[in-house]
């Protein structure tokens, strides 16, 4: 208990209301181990089981990234909840199969031949160690991106460090770029320094909440100040935009911009296009029901 934060301890007993708090704390660890323990060699049968819902996409963005870093073409997984209904958001997440692909398509795949961005050595087909780092930088090429859609963003910039350099933990100074009329497939490295830096996580807009938000500043203000009102003294005139959605939030339950966002986005199909109102309803009505 003494190794987590009160923001930490904060979230676990939010994230699992009801229960008494060292038992919340535990949980939360236990699900927690998932970000934090490296990924094993895949295989049919290796599973995850209790991990929250909003781990799951965490979990899957790990092995994806383990699927390159051990030359698989494909995964097959299952996404099931654990003792359906009750614990809806707890799921079960195993791999039922892995294709290895042929050896042209694993060589193709892996990232044999990328130039390390941190010592610029050529990272040979046998170093099983070197990883893709996804970076916060806007890439001015196609290949290789990444993206996130849950935050909005795509287009950014990728490193490659062999295995050396990622177990000495140093950091890339290059984002690495395909060479676009290379028949061979070939990568060059481009400084950092040459790239532009994304705007933080907390200030991005998802696409979906456009439709909401109409044309807002970029990067977003920071929250106004909100009167000592109840959730009951709100009215549709106190919510003319996105920004007093956020201000709100914050007012009552400190939520940030992404956390207001993340909500939503469990709603999207009945959010795209609403009003900002309807939107403060959402959240409202998502927060009361806990």
């Amino acid at each position: 208990m003494d190794e987590l934060s009160p923001e930490e301890i904060k979230t676990a007993t939010e994230r699992y209301p009801g229960m008494p708090v060292p038992l919340a704390i535990s949980r939360y660890l236990l699900d927690r181990q998932w970000a934090d323990k490296p990924m094993g060699p895949l295989c049919p049968g290796l599973g995850w089981g209790g991990v929250h819902l909003e781990t799951v996409g965490m979990l899957v963005q790990k092995l994806a990234n383990a699927m390159y870093q051990q030359g698989k073409k494909a995964l097959v997984i299952t996404i099931e909840a654990t003792d359906f209904p009750e614990s809806w958001d707890h799921i079960w997440l195993e791999i039922k199969d892995v294709d290895g692909g042929t050896p042209m398509e694993i060589g193709r795949m892996g990232l044999s031949g990328w130039p390390c961005c941190a010592c610029g050595e050529v990272i040979t087909v046998d170093d099983l160690n070197a990883v893709a780092v996804m970076l916060e930088k806007r890439a001015v090429w196609k290949h290789p991106t990444w993206g996130n859609g849950l935050r909005g963003i795509d287009g950014l910039a990728l490193a490659v460090l062999c295995g050396r350099c990622a177990g000495e933990k140093r950091q890339p100074v290059y984002a690495v770029k395909k060479v676009e009329d290379n028949e061979s497939g070939g990568f060059e490295r481009v400084p950092l320094t040459e790239l532009k830096d994304i705007i933080p996580p907390s200030k991005r807009v998802p696409s979906f909440i456009e439709s909401i938000a109409g044309s807002i500043e970029d990067p977003w203000p920071p929250p106004e100040p909100v009167e000592n009102i109840t959730l009951d003294d709100v009215t549709p005139e106190d919510v003319p935009d996105i920004n007093a959605v956020f201000r709100l939030c914050f007012h009552f339950w400190e939520m940030s911009p992404e956390d207001v966002c993340l909500k939503l986005s469990r709603n999207r199909d009945s959010v795209a296009g609403m009003s900002p109102w309807k939107a403060w309803l959402v959240i409202k009505e998502t927060k009361q029901s806990k």
